[in-house]
């Protein structure tokens, strides 16, 4: 090995360790910031949480009463958590009318095609669920209020 080459593997060695020592000093920070996670400073695990959240979701109504919650994929294109947001802004923006129409139109045209599981629903209902999480955490359920914020029909009118 040549001097210059040990220089270079001494200094590469010497900043790799830094890098991976570097976090310990989060030990050091103060109890309240500090995360239970091992080894986690991520705010995903030691940012604050509240004590209740809001989710809004889709629920089918069928002509008995019987509420089904809508999957996802009638609301919106994409994945789960993109869904969410759309949903999310809608409310945020004023558009819930707007959105339960759409959902409305889709469960129409599934069942139009013959290819519904959800034939029997006569209305879609945007809601509004709130939570306790540390109740939701510890297992106990979902349980928690819901208010209806929109409602619409979603019967075709054409013959």
């Amino acid at each position: 090995m040549t001097p210059l080459t040990r220089r270079l593997a001494a200094t590469y060695s010497l900043a790799l360790l830094g890098a991976v020592i570097t976090p310990v000093r989060q030990n050091w920070r103060p109890k309240t910031r500090k995360d239970g996670f091992p080894l986690s400073y991520y705010p995903m695990f030691s940012a604050r949480r509240p004590a209740t959240t809001t989710v809004y979701s889709l629920v089918g109504v069928a002509a008995d009463r019987t509420r089904v919650r809508l999957p996802y994929r009638i609301a919106g294109t994409g994945g789960l958590n993109q869904v969410r947001r759309q949903i999310n802004r809608c409310v945020a923006e004023g558009r819930t009318e707007e959105l339960c129409q759409r959902v409305a139109r889709e469960l129409i045209a599934r069942n139009q095609q013959q290819r519904s599981l959800f034939s029997e629903i006569v209305s879609v209902d945007l809601v509004a669920s709130k939570f306790r999480l540390d109740d939701c955490f510890a297992g106990d359920g979902l349980v928690g209020e819901e208010t209806v914020l929109e409602s619409m029909t979603c019967v075709d009118t054409q013959p």
